[in-house]
């Protein structure tokens, strides 16, 4: 089972102007996260948003970054592998995605220049990308290769303190988890009542209950950044649409409302927007919205695909 993975995004302050992930960018960002910046402080600092992309020609996809007007697309992986499924860290100083450079997929990690490249995990069955939540730790779908699963996961920023918070038998998924803002709660997708619909539990895997339940699929949750809105994509109209609900699962709306396929959501860092990806031009490119389903932008112009954006 193929696992697609959305972000989270914490309270902080952000600019909305053009960016370029200089060094002195990330430079500062070092010197905020040495001199003791704290989580509760109110931090202003550039958003962008990272996505994967085909556009290197070499059949494997890679992570870009790019402004969030499509300006300024930079390719942030370099190399012969497959790599996808890409989450920043809060503020920008680390990256993740999901690499197959040692045979089965894993979940991977360097700095937000490039450098210090680490390999998170070593399932037999590999993973998804995973997703960072303002509580400092990492949230995923991973295959134990005992044919369980895949299940959800949680863990440190740097692979430690590795915890099971979903168990599924007989290969019923629960993949595509996220954090809520504060870090209490995960929502996630699972296919435990025969099609797939979105979950919401404790951080520690307690109190799993369905906020999704109806004939077609429903999944790529993710919360928006103020805690109050949760959107996913659903095939309940006939094929994928953008849907938004009240973070309890009621008042779920289309605000995507076209007749190609939407899918892969993400709330910009205010909440007032979102990136998602759609076929609607005829190739999977990245889109941008108002949270209301107004204003829809094409972000990227590509004869291949783009797809999984997240945004910082």
């Amino acid at each position: 089972m193929e696992i697609s993975y959305k972000k989270c995004s914490t309270n902080y302050k952000y600019n909305s102007t053009k960016i370029s992930l200089s060094r002195s960018f990330l430079f500062s960002c070092v010197i905020c996260f040495i001199a003791g910046c704290k989580c509760n402080e109110s931090i202003t600092f550039p958003t962008h948003i990272v996505f994967t992309s085909g556009q290197a020609g070499t059949g494997l996809p890679q992570i870009y970054i790019m402004n969030p007007d499509g300006s300024g697309q930079k390719r942030f992986t370099n190399d012969i592998y497959r790599n996808d499924q890409s989450s920043i860290s809060a503020l920008g100083l680390k990256v993740t995605f999901r690499s197959d450079r040692t045979g089965k997929p894993q979940i991977w990690c360097m700095n937000g220049d490039g450098t210090g490249l680490v390999q998170l995990t070593n399932f037999a069955g590999g993973t998804n990308g995973g997703r960072w939540g303002s509580n400092g730790r990492l949230v995923f779908s991973a295959l134990d290769g005992a044919f369980n699963g895949p299940n959800i996961y949680s863990m440190r920023s740097d692979g430690t303190d590795l915890k099971q918070l979903t168990v599924n038998p007989n290969r019923t998924g629960d993949i595509e988890p996220c954090y809520s803002p504060d870090g209490k709660k995960v929502v996630f997708s699972s296919n435990r009542i025969e099609i797939l619909n979105v979950f919401i539990m404790n951080a520690d895997g307690s109190n799993q209950i369905p906020l999704t339940n109806n004939s077609s699929n429903n999944g790529e949750p993710s919360f928006s950044p103020d805690g109050t809105k949760i959107a996913f994509w659903s095939k309940r109209d006939g094929n994928n649409e953008i849907y938004i609900m009240n973070a309890d699962g009621t008042g779920q709306t289309n605000i995507s409302n076209n007749a190609a396929n939407d899918h892969d959501p993400i709330f910009s860092p205010d909440t007032n927007e979102i990136a998602f990806v759609s076929n609607r031009d005829g190739n999977d490119e990245i889109y941008i919205m108002n949270a209301d389903g107004t204003n829809i932008r094409r972000l990227t112009t590509n004869t291949v695909h783009d797809w999984e954006p997240d945004w910082r």
